[in-house]
């Protein structure tokens, strides 16, 4: 229901539809965080950003809000802000090479060339055999004239 009333318009009926239907979901955080995850399939980012800040009010520790938040701001081409709440899942999970490639692209995608080049090497200390990681390190190292290690 709430996807049909995204597709004609009525946002404020598809979040209210969207949240009776999650109310079998243990908590507040994780009814906004659902709520996000349906309108980040549906391509509105924005919309997501809004329930994931709702999650994080209620639950600021956890680092797949502030993952998924990021990539929302992404999204919206609010690379400040995706570098900003990627930054803050570091702090709550230190280890996590997936969160760094995040923020690489973010810091990439806002022509921050060379923080991106540091960061997707830490995620490759951390995972030495991130695939994903190794490939955009390239691709930057080439655009940047810098030597691929």
């Amino acid at each position: 229901m709430a996807k049909q009333l995204m597709e004609h318009g009525d946002e404020d009926a598809a979040r209210i539809a969207l949240h009776n239907a999650l109310e079998s979901e243990p908590d507040a955080a994780s009814q906004s965080a659902a709520a996000a995850e349906f309108f980040m399939e549906m391509g509105r980012a924005d919309l997501a950003e809004a329930e994931y800040g709702f999650a994080l009010a209620e639950d600021p520790n956890n680092v797949h809000y502030f993952n998924r938040l990021g990539l929302a701001f992404r999204r919206q081409k609010k690379y400040k802000d995706a570098i900003a709440n990627f930054r803050k899942a570091i702090t709550v999970v230190p280890d996590d090479a997936v969160i760094y490639f995040n923020l690489a692209i973010a810091l990439a995608e806002s022509k921050d060339y060379n923080q991106s080049i540091g960061t997707l090497r830490r995620a490759l200390v951390l995972e030495p055999h991130f695939s994903h990681a190794e490939k955009l390190l390239n691709t930057l190292q080439k655009k940047t004239g810098q030597l691929p290690s």
